[in-house]
């Protein structure tokens, strides 16, 4: 069989929840202006360096002061340029989380959605579109009475791998489905509800809306909210099993037969219970909780006009671990039907359903066009992460430079100090007339200088001889530069050179 490759775009039509297995902690992420706003901890680091205040941050670790650390981050870490994403919170969560992170304690974490790529954005795996098209290819198949009554009951177990060749038919290797990459995908925190829970919620939520009530704690999720995905469908793979599909187109067709005869066959049920939840209780105003049930009526509606290769899927969590699309080939003597229906899990925000997306396919022109936006947005993410990089750049570089400066000041006070201690050493070890005549030549004002020196003038009999020598050496430099030593002078300025003369045995 030649392989067809088909290229799909994928539209999330409401929220979708496809987990990675990883968390936000709490540690990752301050609340502000309704959004969670994920930060760069190195960075985070750096900041707190230069204003001072990592001894603080590092003792609320060691003295495991949880509720304190979460303060002090989402104090200090709106001030540092160090946020890397923002992921708005719905209204709900807003009235659960507010701005008291430690309400929640340490188990405070929030399930993150599969993301890839450089720039980690939200990505549908190929794994979860292939589940929800192996169930409505099963769904094709039995309806079409392919099989015996045992591969029937083969069939419906999903014992589809075994390795023994005689019995391994598995026909879902035959078509293969590639990761579905965003082409503008915006995700939201949000708290989910399932439809079964009717509890109400005391103590500190008794204020909030009812739709918040889980059965666990308020366990907040990031879902895919809107967007576009482009992916691949290929068909005609190698197998063990022939496959009931000359063609990819055929294959295709028998995917929207599926579907719309399931939602047909759903719909009346499932209208039914919306209807029953939207009763489940009044709010705290005394009114009915908005209904959704139009918008789910028109999903569940979905009849594409004749040639149209739209596909409605439910993909992600919770879709289809308590549905029984295959019930009609169970023993319904087992179970009364009505547990054959789902328990779906719905968003507290805006009382929908989780999981639904369309998908259909692309021409050529079209794949062409949706990888051109893609690489453009690429491009301009590219940009944008340049753009950021450096300006993280820039202000590292100032932060090292601000460091080195204060470096470079400190060594330069250490010095002086070191000076002033070395001359305040050496003052402290001179005698009167040494420590006088040193200090003299720290003063660079005249007559400040000479004032200080006829301190020692005036004294200069009570000295030594040598004392006195070393005197009238300096009063004689001090009279020559100041042009007070030869030519005609005051008397008592002529006296005092005459007396230096003597002292220095320069008389004539």
């Amino acid at each position: 069989m030649r392989k067809d490759t088909q290229f799909c775009l994928l539209e999330v039509l409401t929220p979708i929840h496809i987990g990675s297995g990883e968390y936000y902690e709490p540690m990752d992420y301050f609340p502000k202006e309704k959004a969670l706003h994920l930060f760069d901890h190195s960075s985070f680091q750096s900041y707190l360096k230069q204003i001072g205040k990592s001894d603080i941050f590092f003792d609320h670790c060691r003295k495991s002061r949880y509720d304190d650390l979460l303060r002090f981050i989402d104090e200090h870490a709106p001030k540092c340029e160090a946020v890397n994403a923002h992921i708005p919170l719905s209204d709900a969560t807003q009235k659960v989380f507010g701005q008291n992170r430690p309400l929640f304690g340490k188990n405070d974490e929030i399930l993150q959605v599969v993301k890839a790529g450089a720039y980690s954005e939200p990505i549908i795996p190929g794994s979860s579109v292939k589940g929800a098209l192996r169930t409505l290819v099963l769904n094709s198949i039995l309806g079409q009475n392919e099989f015996p009554g045992d591969e029937l009951r083969f069939l419906a177990e999903k014992n589809l791998r075994d390795s023994d060749k005689q019995v391994a038919f598995d026909f879902f290797r035959d078509f293969r489905v590639s990761d579905f990459s965003p082409i503008d995908a915006q995700s939201q925190i949000d708290i989910p509800n399932r439809l079964s829970d009717k509890r109400k919620l005391d103590g500190e939520f008794e204020d909030v809306d009812w739709r918040l009530t889980t059965q666990g704690r308020l366990a907040m999720t990031e879902f895919i909210t809107s967007g576009q995905f482009i992916g691949e469908i290929s068909f005609g793979h190698n197998t063990l099993y022939k496959a009931p599909w000359s063609n990819f187109e055929k294959l295709w067709e028998d995917l929207l037969a599926s579907s719309n005869a399931y939602l047909e066959a759903e719909d009346d049920r499932f209208m039914q219970a919306i209807q029953n939840h939207s009763r489940i209780r009044l709010n705290s105003s005394g009114q009915k909780p908005a209904s959704s049930v139009p918008q789910i009526q028109q999903l569940l509606e979905h009849d594409p006009p004749a040639g149209s290769d739209e596909l409605l899927l439910k993909i992600g969590r919770h879709t289809g671990g308590r549905t029984k699309m295959l019930d009609r080939y169970e023993d319904r003597r087992r179970e009364n039907i009505s547990s054959h229906f789902q328990s779906s899990i719905w968003l507290s925000s805006t009382g929908i359903p989780l999981g639904w997306v369309k998908i259909r396919l692309l021409s050529d022109d079209e794949w062409q066009d949706y990888q051109r936006q893609c690489a453009e947005m690429a491009s301009q993410r590219q940009q944008a992460f340049l753009r950021r990089q450096k300006i993280r750049d820039e202000q590292q570089q100032q932060q090292e430079a601000a460091q080195q400066a204060a470096v470079k000041r400190q060594q330069q006070r250490e010095a002086e100090a070191a000076a002033k201690a070395a001359e305040a050493e050496k003052l402290a070890s001179m005698g009167e007339v040494e420590r006088t005549l040193y200090e003299l030549t720290q003063i660079t004002l005249p007559d400040a200088r000479n004032n200080k020196l006829m301190e020692l003038w005036l004294k200069i009999d009570g000295y030594t001889t040598e004392e006195q020598q070393t005197i009238a050496l300096a009063c004689k430099q001090e009279f020559i530069a100041t042009k007070k030593w030869s030519g005609k002078l005051k008397e008592k300025q002529q006296a005092k050179v005459d007396k230096v003369k003597r002292i220095l045995g320069e008389t004539d």
